[in-house]
């Protein structure tokens, strides 16, 4: 969207910004993917990875 909202007279600025941009966008997915495994586990740190045991039968 910045990239649009520019003049061309800066095109050398645009790859920057979207490399710029990519990343952003890849700390905030990463982020509300942590976010959300933490919000699911409840306060233990690894309960979203730990497989728990079938029930014996």
């Amino acid at each position: 969207m910045v990239v649009a909202a520019m003049s061309p007279d800066n095109a050398w600025q645009q790859p920057i910004l979207r490399v710029v941009d990519t990343v952003v966008g890849v700390a905030v997915g990463v982020a509300a993917v942590w976010i959300g495994r933490h919000l699911r586990a409840g306060d233990s740190r690894h309960t979203a990875f730990v497989r728990h045991p079938e029930p014996r039968t």
